[in-house]
């Protein structure tokens, strides 16, 4: 495995929107970047080629889970792992997330486990998402005395500790949801540690609220425009919520598409559900499939009715539209595929647009956008300038005391 390198191409000069190179090794990539959640792929259902370089794994793991995994040669786990890799090439980027779900602390022996399992699948070492103790953080109310948040604290920096015996694999720390005096603390650790890939996993939250804003993207921004560490960071987004209809809209706006512009440089998917009450879903099951597409003309999410789907599937797609057509019972993960192909087709229209300095109007035009983003972007773009500046006069101030 070779040395992680990121090379800044282009920054907007309005937003965070920036054109990055991404290697690892011999494999490397452009952002900004759509992750493809492969493991949803079927030898009949292939997205285009040129949306094709970045995967997306995800897996839910618990500690009899792992313990199994140790003691079985064969598991669950370790099948699931290996059909999703396969489905990818080798001159790909593989990322693989591990949700734990336990409220403890990650006993030793399930943590080694851990570290070797995604370091022998993935191209970075990611920090596991902790679910069931972030509820226990934001139920007992204790704030950073919190006993689970202590716990999670621990295991953060166990983990990085094991991973870092590793040598040879960058480690990717994940932001959790969490209010700002936690993500602090978090992003101690990671910069005591000089992490160099984050992933943002907003659980289900809309990237562009002023709250997941304010809470999770400006405080690491800022730090890390401060320990100057622009030009050497890669950032992803996690479980964005996709957004919500406007009253009196038949669409919903892509929120989750805007994060390239408050500085994300990949896409992930979206794995967690929502928070529906039983009654909306007993009415969901009830009513007649429909299909959920992105539109990347308008950077919107349209539901269609099957019998309004056919001049609607986009002519660039790799997918076969006939197999979108009849197979209605699979429109979840078909509808995730083309989203996430279609998707990664725009980055490749977002990339030229950010080097010509020209993205703000590529944006600006589309039907899902609107004055709010656009002043959200250009607001965290100032803030970190502003981070940028207080290093640089504090650098000074170094050099002249």
């Amino acid at each position: 495995m070779g040395k992680f390198q990121v090379k800044v191409r282009t920054i907007d000069d309005n937003t965070l929107f920036s054109h990055k190179t991404i290697k690892i090794g011999s494999k490397r990539i452009e952002t900004p970047c759509k992750a493809i959640p492969i493991a949803k792929s079927r030898k009949k259902d292939q997205i285009s080629e040129e949306a094709r370089g970045f995967n997306e794994h995800y897996f839910q793991v618990d500690k009899g889970t792992l313990e199994e995994a140790q003691r079985k040669h064969k598991t669950s786990l370790k099948d699931n792992i290996r059909r999703s890799l396969n489905k990818g090439r080798q001159d790909e980027f593989n990322v693989v997330f591990i949700s734990y779900q336990s409220t403890d602390q990650i006993p030793k022996n399930n943590l080694n486990y851990l570290v070797d399992l995604i370091y022998s699948t993935s191209e970075f070492i990611t920090v596991p998402l902790m679910p069931e103790l972030l509820k226990k953080i934001k139920e007992d109310g204790q704030g950073t005395a919190s006993i689970h948040f202590t716990s999670y604290l621990n295991n953060v920096k166990n983990f990085i500790e094991v991973a870092l015996q590793m040598g040879n694999k960058p480690i990717m720390g994940t932001v959790p949801s969490l209010p700002r005096v936690f993500i602090n603390k978090v992003l101690d650790v990671y910069l005591n540690n000089r992490i160099r890939a984050y992933c943002f996993n907003f659980d289900g939250r809309t990237v562009t609220a002023q709250q997941q804003l304010t809470d999770m993207v400006t405080p690491l921004m800022r730090r890390i425009a401060i320990e100057e560490m622009e030009e050497d960071t890669m950032f992803y987004t996690l479980n964005a919520h996709r957004g919500r209809s406007k009253a009196g809209a038949s669409y919903i706006p892509a929120r989750d598409f805007l994060s390239f512009g408050f500085g994300m440089d990949i896409l992930g998917d979206k794995h967690t559900g929502g928070n529906l009450p039983p009654e909306l879903f007993a009415k969901l099951d009830d009513s007649d499939p429909t299909f959920r597409m992105f539109n990347k003309d308008h950077y919107i999410y349209e539901n269609y009715e099957y019998s309004q789907l056919n001049n609607s599937i986009p002519r660039d797609t790799g997918l076969n539209k006939r197999r979108i057509l009849t197979r209605q019972n699979d429109n979840y993960r078909l509808a995730t595929l083309l989203n996430g192909e279609q998707q990664s087709l725009e980055t490749s229209n977002l990339q030229p647009a950010i080097d010509e300095q020209r993205v703000l109007d590529h944006v600006d035009r589309k039907q899902g956008i609107d004055h709010n983003e656009i002043e959200s972007m250009e607001t965290t773009r100032n803030n970190f300038i502003s981070s940028q500046s207080q290093s640089t006069l504090s650098s000074l101030d170094d050099m002249l005391g």
